[in-house]
């Protein structure tokens, strides 16, 4: 909670963070093209085509949040957007510094639908057709002043954004959280769930708790994960808040 109130003082809400995963491929490989392009791509191995830079500077653009409405968000430029790509890539992509770099060109801007913390949001983004390929890449444009870059969490952990767990509003101070668990029933096998909510200004940590069941020796029970819902009653309306899981800190994207 502390290090989210943190993160979350000086930035408007709700807090709008990426969760789909970027850079993105738009199309499929060739034959011809192998595993090359593939390989630098995930490398970092990347450079600009001559017309990135000539493409000029964006203007801020206005997104519309669920639940919230309009939204005016600043746009990184087209050679950012590559850089950023770049920067994305890992030196442990099995390249073994033999890839070529590939170049990206023909930059377009566009409003490309994306999951992010405050639900499904239409954003802008970069496209770029690699260089000699049919694929395309995208990043997502928005400028660092837009989104929320997840705290770190104690003991050095990143709080990743984009929890498996999911949750969609019931009423006014009531939220669905659904996870895989184990299957619901009273025998053995059975598992029972709770909720545990701490809330603050900005935040909603849920902890989901199991209840104690009996687990009877000798019975064989099948290690299958089932999709469980508990309901987490809150003290008023989530609002603006962001929700998160109480026990990992990962953001949970919220639905009406």
């Amino acid at each position: 909670m502390a290090a989210w109130e943190g993160t979350l003082q000086h930035v408007p809400l709700p807090a709008l963070i990426v969760t789909s995963s970027m850079p993105a491929q738009i199309g499929t490989w060739s034959v011809a093209e192998g595993g090359h392009n593939k390989l630098s791509l995930l490398s970092g191995r990347v450079v600009s085509g001559p017309d990135v830079a000539r493409t000029p500077p964006p203007a801020a653009m206005t997104v519309t949040l669920p639940r919230t409405g309009g939204r005016r968000v600043g746009v990184i430029t087209a050679e950012q957007a590559v850089a950023a790509i770049a920067a994305s890539g890992s030196p442990d992509s099995s390249c073994d510094g033999d890839c070529t770099p590939v170049t990206l060109e023909s930059p377009r801007l566009v409003l490309a639908p994306m999951k992010t913390t405050a639900g499904p949001v239409r954003l802008p983004a970069w496209t770029f057709q690699v260089r000699g390929s049919k694929v395309r890449i995208s990043q997502v444009a928005l400028a660092p002043a837009a989104t929320v870059i997840p705290p770190e969490l104690a003991g050095g952990r990143p709080a990743v954004a984009g929890s498996d767990w999911s949750a969609r509003l019931i009423g006014r101070t009531a939220v669905a959280v659904t996870f895989v668990g184990g299957p619901e029933g009273d025998g053995p096998c059975g598992h029972r769930y709770t909720a545990t909510v701490t809330e603050s200004d900005r935040v909603v940590a849920v902890s989901v708790d199991e209840a104690d069941h009996a687990e009877g020796s000798g019975v064989a029970c099948s290690a299958i994960g089932a999709r469980r819902t508990v309901t987490a009653e809150l003290a008023g309306p989530l609002g603006r808040r962001l929700l998160v899981d109480g026990r990992t800190g990962q953001v949970v994207t919220v639905t009406n």
